[in-house]
């Protein structure tokens, strides 16, 4: 929720307590529900590494304690919606793939974000491009079978696609965008008069 790096941990600590204090202001932080899945230059166990473990408890403590329906998970983690199975993971995939990329075609009418979806859903891996990773954890990146959604936090701007079946949704970022942008993802399918599905996914921003 930072829209710079802190990878100092006191001074996370202190934005901790002011959303806590902001949560507590508008009467959701006894029965709201928050996750919250540690970006790439978060405090804690090497940032350059995969799967990301959570926050350190020590920067959660107080937080936990103010905020109880508050959960830390790993990056990427997964979640259970009745039937539904989304996948949470906060990574700037479009950028990484870029660089990554030998080939770059005229005649691709494709966008950027598009050629990434459909790079990570065809691999069934979250990250098919050199990155150091925790193999004794790269069961975690890994997309076979493949979930209903992904919700993949990147700085690019937001977009929503589905491929081969699985929605997937950036948000965008809230924090560095003056409109704070953000998305209301509800995971119901409806059917199109083309025979497409569609998920229900609302773009929004905070006005002043």
């Amino acid at each position: 929720f930072l829209s710079f790096p802190c990878p100092n941990g006191r001074e996370l600590i202190g934005y901790m307590d002011e959303l806590a204090t902001i949560l507590e202001e508008t009467g959701v932080a006894q029965n709201g529900r928050f996750l919250f899945v540690p970006g790439p230059r978060d405090a804690g166990l090497s940032s350059d590494v995969l799967p990301r473990p959570p926050l350190p408890k020590y920067i959660c403590r107080n937080f936990r304690k103010r905020v109880p329906g508050a959960t830390f998970g790993t990056n990427p983690c997964r979640l259970r919606y009745f039937t539904k199975e989304l996948v949470l993971y906060r990574n700037n995939v479009t950028s990484e793939l870029q660089l990554e990329s030998l080939l770059h075609t005229n005649n691709d009418t494709s966008t950027p974000s598009q050629n990434a979806i459909k790079t990570i859903l065809d691999q069934g891996h979250l990250c098919p491009y050199q990155r150091a990773v925790y193999w004794a954890y790269d069961h975690a990146l890994r997309l076979y079978p493949l979930p209903d959604a992904i919700l993949l936090g990147e700085t690019t701007q937001q977009y929503y696609e589905t491929y081969v079946g699985c929605d997937v949704v950036n948000p965008g970022s809230c924090a560095s965008s003056p409109d704070f942008p953000f998305v209301v993802y509800r995971p119901v399918v409806s059917v199109e008069e083309d025979g497409s599905t569609r998920s229900d996914v609302e773009f929004s921003q905070i006005l002043d």
